[in-house]
C-alpha cells in the first residue's frame, strides 16, 4: 500500500472531472493505495468532486481530514482576524475570509466571481435564485454574512 498525495487545482473542484481521472483514482483505490487531496483552497471547494479519496489537506495545510475524521483544524485568532480586516478595510483592499467550508467574500470580489451570471441581467427574483445557487454550489457568500466562524486564512487582491 502506498499513500498518494495529489495537489488539486481549483479547476477540478469547479469543472467536470475527466472520466480518465476518475478511472485513475478508482484504479489506485482498487490496488489498495490511499489517496489524499491537497489544496490551498478550503475543504468546501472540494465537496462536489466525484473522486474516491481517503483524506484532504486543505486551506494551505491548516485543515487535515482522514477518512472523514478531522485531524487538524488550525485557525487565525479572532483578534488577528479583526486586526487584519481593519487594516485591509482601512486601505480599501478587497479580501475574503476562508473558513473550513465557506468563503466570505468582499462584495467587489463576489461581483467579479459572479461575472457572466449577472452580466446584463436585471435584478429580479430569477437573479436572486441564480446568486443563491452560486453561493450554495461554490461555498461562497458575501462578507457581510460573516458571523465569527473560525478563519483559516485571509486572501486579498489589490
Amino acid at each position: 500500500m502506498k499513500y498518494v498525495f495529489i495537489e488539486m487545482d481549483l479547476f477540478l473542484a469547479h469543472h467536470k472531472v475527466d472520466d480518465a481521472i476518475i478511472h485513475a483514482f478508482l484504479a489506485l483505490h482498487q490496488q489498495g493505495h490511499k489517496i489524499y487531496l491537497c489544496t490551498r483552497h478550503n475543504r468546501g471547494a472540494l465537496k462536489n468532486l466525484p473522486l474516491p479519496v481517503d483524506g484532504v489537506i486543505a486551506s494551505a495545510g491548516s485543515y487535515i481530514e482522514d477518512h472523514a475524521q478531522e485531524l487538524m483544524n488550525e485557525n487565525l485568532s479572532n483578534e488577528d482576524v479583526y486586526k487584519l480586516e481593519a487594516a485591509l478595510n482601512g486601505v480599501g483592499v478587497m479580501y475574503q475570509l476562508e473558513t473550513t467550508d465557506i468563503i466570505y467574500m468582499d462584495v467587489r470580489l463576489l461581483k467579479k466571481r459572479l461575472g457572466k451570471l449577472l452580466e446584463g441581467a436585471q435584478i429580479n427574483v430569477e437573479t436572486g435564485r441564480r446568486v443563491k445557487a452560486f453561493e450554495e454550489q461554490e461555498g461562497i457568500c458575501e462578507l457581510s454574512k460573516y458571523s465569527g466562524e473560525a478563519v483559516h486564512k485571509i486572501g486579498f487582491k489589490t
